[in-house]
């Protein structure tokens, strides 16, 4: 990104579920790609006729190449996605996949170790709206001291997690995805399509959890209008110069207040370089 007539891509990386990013495609903002999943989906809007959008209609194509990467035996399998080239139409009213047709059901080292994972009791497999990932939810919040690491003992009980596989944690949750997927290497494929001359030094971000670490640590900056992870907090704690908090408790500046302020200073960045 940069000043001087360069241009600046932006782009949301979300954990979200696909369906769910869907829904709130027409009250987010106006972005080059839309990613869900951790990254395991990557998006954009499809141009109308006259170079812009079509009104309030936001129409998304998938990245092929990705999804291709991501459809891999070894990573999340080729089921549980729409047909190549589909179309998702999203207005205010709802979406709809322009080439629908039935979906081979979800396959893969991923989907593997989630039927492992649901064959042991008290475990329940959130995948719905996913192709490319899988939650599980803990009853107590694991974003407490320690519950990070505690949350996935009890998961795991003593079973390794499969090579090729990763996960991370999200708002009280454990996200299971391909390690060739994740908010890092989204980024790092997003910057290179985008064409960012200096990598990772090219790159800054927004992000508050643990799931983002890899994604943060990667960028130049990492702006954070909050902190919601344990792991998220000592890496902010142990590099100041990376990790820049936005918000101040004891000043009332949280939630969209620090978020405006992280935007701020990432726009002084952008118009810098």
């Amino acid at each position: 990104h940069g000043g001087g007539g360069r241009r600046t891509a932006f782009v949301l990386v979300s954990g979200m579920r696909t369906t769910t990013m869907l829904d709130r495609i027409p009250y987010l903002p106006r972005a080059d790609a839309y990613c869900s999943e951790g990254g395991g989906r990557i998006f954009y809007p499809r141009p109308s006729a006259d170079g812009g959008h079509d009104g309030e209609a936001v129409t998304l194509v998938e990245d092929a190449e990705w999804r291709r990467r991501l459809s891999a035996a070894g990573a999340a399998g080729p089921g549980g996605h729409d047909p190549d080239g589909a179309a998702y139409v999203c207005t205010r009213g709802g979406w709809s996949v322009e080439r629908e047709e039935a979906r081979s059901p979800a396959s893969g080292a991923l989907w593997e170790f989630a039927q492992t994972l649901a064959g042991r009791r008290g475990i329940a497999i959130d995948d719905r709206g996913y192709a490319t990932m899988f939650r599980i939810k803990s009853k107590k919040s694991s974003n407490t001291k320690g519950g990070e690491e505690n949350f996935m003992e009890s998961i795991l009980k003593g079973l390794s997690v499969p090579e090729g596989i990763s996960y991370s944690t999200n708002l009280g949750c454990v996200d299971f995805y391909p390690s060739v997927s994740g908010k890092k290497n989204c980024c790092i494929y997003l910057a290179q399509k985008f064409g960012a001359r200096n990598g990772p030094a090219s790159c800054v971000c927004l992000c508050d959890d643990d799931n983002d670490l890899e994604m943060a640590r990667w960028c130049r900056t990492a702006y954070l209008p909050s902190i919601t992870s344990d792991s998220m907090e000592a890496a902010a704690a142990a590099d100041p110069r990376q990790f820049v908090p936005t918000f101040d408790d004891a000043a009332g500046l949280t939630g969209c207040r620090a978020t405006e302020r992280a935007l701020e200073m990432l726009l002084k960045q952008v118009v810098g370089q």
